[in-house]
């Protein structure tokens, strides 16, 4: 069993959290980048879903102004970011259970959630920790139900090379080595799911599609 280790707080130190969102959209990755992934995940009306590594909320605040009846949650090992979540999921008119949860942890019972997305955070679990967190999603998808995971591949481009480079001087050497590689297909697929990339990459990230 992997145990819970120390977890880095947005943006590295706790001092910093305020600043999260407005870094995110900095570095890319705010309202286009969300839009995207809901687009991709494409959730219905009636399905439960499970965002690992919910941060801000930012991405379970837009899936509930798209479908107002899905049964939403959210998991992330940052308390701190979690009452950030629900402040902005309060203003949003959104409801959602968030829990203060590891990935490799998921306190929910086997095929609860009909969809499970995580995005940007495998990047910063070890590749023992990123095995553990995928048998737990495995476990708590219902049979027939879908993973998306957003996060980066292998860089294709010398831009996103340096700036994965860049990325491990925060995240270590042993927690980006998979992305780095390209395996995270393959560890999907050791898991348990059905995988397929869905669609073009955005600045680096590969959207991946496991089926259970």
């Amino acid at each position: 069993m992997c145990r819970r280790r120390a977890f880095r707080p947005a943006l590295a130190f706790h001092a910093l959290t305020p600043l999260y969102d407005r870094a995110i959209d900095l570095l890319g990755f705010g309202a286009p980048f969300i839009r995207r992934v809901a687009d991709t995940l494409a959730l219905e009306e009636t399905e439960s879903l499970l965002d690992v590594g919910c941060g801000t909320g930012t991405l379970l605040a837009e899936l509930g102004r798209r479908q107002r009846s899905a049964a939403l949650a959210g998991i992330d090992a940052d308390p701190r970011i979690l009452v950030r979540a629900s402040q902005k999921l309060t203003s949003a008119r959104v409801r959602a259970t968030l829990v203060h949860a590891y990935a490799q942890h998921l306190p929910f019972s086997d095929g609860t959630f009909d969809a499970v997305v995580s995005t940007l955070i495998f990047h910063h679990l070890s590749t023992p920790l990123k095995h553990a967190a995928l048998g737990e999603i495995h476990r708590v998808l219902k049979p027939g139900g879908r993973l998306l995971l957003a996060d980066f591949g292998k860089p294709q481009t010398v831009v996103q090379w340096t700036l994965l480079s860049i990325g491990r001087l925060f995240d270590g050497i042993e927690s980006t080595r998979a992305n780095l590689q390209g395996r995270l297909p393959l560890m999907l697929s050791e898991a348990g799911f059905q995988v397929g990339e869905v669609g073009a990459r955005y600045r680096g990230v590969q959207f991946l599609r496991g089926g259970r």
